[in-house]
């Protein structure tokens, strides 16, 4: 739904981003039950890192926030652009993201429809000088046969949604544009009818009576499959035409009348294979050869060659006729786009491109395609986003006249904001390559030159190496060395001083599917190298995490290796001990088996204040299926009492200890998965009495991702500068979650920090050696995803 037609603008901005409209594309996703929402923000704080590009929430589940179209404009009046994005589950509706000035976003606000919702455009659809929203009902691609329009009162408020039919039985209309096609001065509306399951074959004109009501549809023949529209004068008689795109591969061009309607629609056939698949088909134009005329980018999922995504360009010949040009290649192990942009992002006169990456996966992003001034193109170069770019648009977000990017991305439930520094070359963070297949991290000086150094390992199962690897003080790592344990493997690995001499030792777990599982370490040589690998005989049923306490008080670190699946016959959950003699050898390792479940994550601390220390367990289940944490109090001796239990959000994987209402107790804090992708995903805040018990258990729900990767990772720190801690966390949406804490452990969730494809396991302190907290993270590298990178988000001082 795109309009390139910028005489038709109204006073106040009728059409919202000049020469572009935003794309509907509509997400199949299954339908998930919706959460309580997340707690307000009074107004976003700035960034304290030098992120790559931020993320705003449209929701915290499917149902209240996946995002498949958006558009841009000046909803409340005070000069900067804000956000609307059409959802595609059964609240159906739009969400509305002010902009609370420099291109920050508030928290989503949503305004009902009915069904699920597609395509959204804003425009002075009443005369009154404010931006209205109208959107099409498509009802999961089967029944919709409506048109909502919302008027705007100028305040950043929308009236109560108005119903308006695109033609009788089951049109389905999915692409909207708004333009004056009938020239009497106020904007109409045009949707494409997708009709069931991609069957329909007609557009919809809506003609506008001047006060957003609108006259019986008029319907006019397309080819089959019409999804997304776009306008502008593609015969250069200075008239809105219409141009759609099709499911069938086909272009649909309908020229303006003069009367407001349109003639027989001119096809342009054959424009892809026929791969089977999603196609989610697109348009969008631009004079990109600066002959004066509008030329025409079709794409969809398919548009490609079996290995890497195209989009065709069919140049206009200046009265409107179409030449297919040379398929422009997108990157390759790529789809088509799902959507397309055609903006001048570098200042040169020359319009560039821009495309979606579609494919539900964390290496989705979006294409930019710099034009070399003469209507040819560079290669294309791939930016992040979240999971499942779907759509995208181009504004100047943060007033400084240039034309940033943002993208809807369905399965993170967020629109990201990328700020252009006005070259069209977006920032990016850097990754270096570790290894392959790693998903843990741990930090600490162990070459003793007082900067963080990392220890990383595998999952399970997989024939994976652990990897240290040396920061040069810069937060980067040139000396990596593989850390080999044959058929084993190194997973869960941590770094700990087992034998007392102040320098840190590797302890880790198999990696691989064995008969048993044991726990090893290998001892700090004193120079940043490591002795042999020691095998410890546990005997586990197998695969959950390891670390290390002082469990009996005589100042040494014992060993705490749970037991995370178990096997028939065995107690129900149990966890093991191995106490320390002292210089990093153990004795023999003996069982905790009162535990009601299966244990997958520890943490140690004095929970009751008596001196010892106690621990706390998730207990996750099959596919996020329990809820539980299990708290057992040190006796000082390296035994235990009976667990209390607690429940808490669905599949609590990770957690952390630390005092976050500054009572000074130890609370805790769960990173919970879900249960089998139902969307429960967030976290759940357990509150210490430091009687070893907890009160007030509240939850936070945390961004929704449909394949159980949504809780990669949490970690704790003041990352505002208030004095009190703060949690961050990765799921599978390339950034961190950050939840500010107004200093009584209640949180807010304002903004996510772009990051790395497949971030995972943050670390939060100083890896560049500036004194200023620094958030290190694993990444999963495109474009496969198997080999791991680490990379360092680097603070900066607040106000900057």
């Amino acid at each position: 739904m795109k309009i390139l037609f910028s005489q038709f603008r109204r006073m106040g901005g009728a059409i919202t981003t000049p020469n572009l409209y935003s794309k509907l594309a509509i997400s199949l996703l299954a339908l998930l039950a919706a959460l309580p929402s997340f707690e307000a923000s009074a107004k976003v704080v700035a960034p304290t890192f030098t992120a790559p590009w931020l993320s705003f929430n449209t929701g915290l589940n499917a149902a209240a926030g996946s995002p498949v179209a958006l558009a841009t404009g000046d909803a409340d009046g005070d000069g900067d652009r804000d956000i609307v994005a059409t959802r595609a589950y059964d609240e159906g509706g739009f969400v509305f993201l002010r902009n609370e000035g420099a291109g920050r976003f508030g928290q989503p606000v949503s305004f009902a429809g009915t069904g699920k919702s597609s395509g959204i455009v804003m425009a002075d659809l009443d005369g009154d000088g404010d931006l209205d929203a109208a959107i099409t009902d498509s009802d999961a691609l089967t029944t919709g046969n409506t048109v909502s329009v919302y008027l705007a009162t100028g305040t950043g408020t929308f009236g109560a949604r108005q119903p308006f039919s695109v033609g009788s039985g089951s049109p389905v209309p999915v692409g909207i544009v708004a333009a004056d096609f009938d020239a009497d001065g106020d904007l109409d509306l045009v949707v494409a009818n997708y009709g069931y399951i991609g069957l329909g074959s007609t557009v919809s004109l809506l003609r506008n009576n001047g006060n957003a009501t609108f006259a019986a549809p008029v319907t006019f023949s397309t080819a089959t499959g019409p999804y997304d529209i776009a306008a502008g004068d593609v015969t250069g008689d200075g008239r809105p035409d219409v141009v759609v795109a099709h499911e069938s591969y086909t272009v649909s061009v309908l020229v303006n009348n003069g009367t407001g309607g349109f003639g027989s629609a001119i096809t342009y056939s054959n424009l892809g294979d026929n791969y089977a698949g999603p196609l989610f088909p697109t348009v969008a134009l631009g004079d990109v050869d600066k002959d004066g005329d509008l030329d025409v980018f079709y794409g969809n999922t398919r548009t490609y060659d079996g290995l890497t995504g195209h989009i065709v360009q069919l140049r206009n010949n200046g009265t409107g006729s179409l030449t297919r040009a040379t398929d422009i290649p997108l990157v390759t192990y790529s789809a088509g786009p799902t959507d397309l942009a055609v903006a001048d992002l570098n200042g040169d006169g020359a319009p560039d491109l821009l495309a979606t990456s579609y494919s539900g996966r964390s290496s989705d992003g979006v294409y930019v395609i710099l034009n070399n001034g003469t209507g040819g193109f560079g290669p294309a170069v791939l930016y992040p986003a979240g999971q499942a770019t779907i759509a995208l648009a181009v504004a100047d977000l943060n007033g400084d006249a240039k034309l940033d990017v943002l993208t809807a991305d369905s399965y993170s439930n967020a629109v990201t904001v990328r700020f252009n520094p006005g070259s069209g070359v977006f920032p990016v963070l850097a990754d270096e390559l570790v290894a392959f297949d790693q998903f843990f991290q741990d930090a600490a000086d162990f070459d003793g030159d007082g900067d963080l150094d990392l220890f990383t390992s595998g999952p399970h199962p997989a024939a994976s190496s652990g990897t240290v690897l040396r920061n040069d003080g810069t937060g980067h790592f040139p000396i990596k060395t593989s850390i080999n344990n044959g058929f084993d493997g190194v997973a869960d690995g941590v770094l700990r001083d087992l034998n007392g001499d102040g320098k840190p030792d590797l302890l880790f777990n198999n990696a691989n599917t064995a008969s048993q599982y044991d726990f090893f370490t290998a001892l700090n040589n004193g120079d940043g190298t490591f002795g042999a690998i020691t095998r410890w005989v546990v005997g586990s049923a197998g695969w959950g995490a390891v670390d290390a306490f002082d469990l009996d008080g005589d100042g040494d670190l014992d060993v705490v290796d749970l037991e995370a699946l178990g096997a028939p016959g065995l107690p129900p959950g149990r966890f093991f001990i191995a106490l320390n003699n002292g210089n990093g050898t153990f004795q023999t390792p003996y069982a905790y088996d009162a535990l009601p479940g299966r244990p997958y994550d520890v943490v140690g601390g004095d929970f009751n204040k008596d001196g010892k220390i106690d621990l706390a367990m998730t207990n996750n289940g099959a596919y996020g299926f329990d809820s539980r944490v299990f708290i057992v109090l040190g006796q000082g001796n390296g035994t235990f009492a009976p667990p209390i239990i607690y429940t808490v959000g669905r599949g609590p994987l990770h957690l952390i200890t630390a005092d976050l209402d500054g009572d000074g107790n130890l609370d805790l804090a769960t990173q919970n998965s879900g249960y089998n992708g139902e969307g429960d995903e967030g976290l759940t805040l357990l509150f210490g009495t430091g009687a070893g018990t907890f009160t007030r258990l509240r939850t936070i729900y945390a961004p929704y991702s449909p394949d159980l990767l949504g809780a990669t990772g949490i970690a704790v720190g003041d990352v505002d500068g208030d004095g009190d801690l703060d949690l961050m966390t990765t799921g599978v949406s390339n950034d961190i979650a950050l939840y500010l804490n107004n200093g009584r452990g209640r949180f807010v969730f304002p903004y996510r920090l772009g990051a790395v494809v497949g971030a995972h396991r943050p670390i939060f302190g100083d890896f560049t050696g500036d004194g200023l907290r620094d958030i290190a993270i694993l990444s999963s590298r495109p474009p496969l995803g198997f080999d791991s990178g680490v990379a360092v988000l680097p603070g900066k001082p607040r106000g900057r």
